[in-house]
């Protein structure tokens, strides 16, 4: 098959999934809420849609990713405490304040020569 011919699938594949309707439906205890092919007139599921993606199984849709992205957000803000430094830290942060300062120096250096070369000052 030609990268074409893919595309072409693709193609065809995103559009019967977006013309999917689903409704969520909510289990009991601690089982989460799944999605199902939403009810048409005459109480089946869109035959498009039944027919457009065959792993559904009894009208059921299984959406899946890649996993947790975030993982649990904790709540609330974190308390004030100072914090903890190391005298490993505060060489790895000085380095690093060091580089920072002297890119911006030159930054402003290199500013105020275009500006004065514009403007024909010194």
């Amino acid at each position: 098959m030609q990268l074409k011919d893919r595309e072409d699938e693709n193609r065809r594949r995103n559009r019967a999934i977006r013309s999917f309707v689903l409704e969520r439906r909510r289990r009991g205890g601690w089982q989460p809420a799944r999605l199902y092919l939403a009810a048409t007139a005459g109480g089946h599921a869109g035959r498009r849609a039944a027919l457009a993606h065959r792993g559904a199984a009894k009208d059921e849709l299984r959406l899946s990713g890649g996993g947790e992205v975030v993982g649990r957000v904790p709540e609330g803000l974190p308390s004030i405490a100072m914090p903890r430094f190391s005298p490993e830290m505060l060489t790895s942060l000085l380095s690093a304040a060091m580089v920072i300062a002297l890119v911006g120096f030159m930054e402003a250096i290199s500013i105020a020569k275009a500006m004065a070369a514009k403007t024909g000052r010194r």
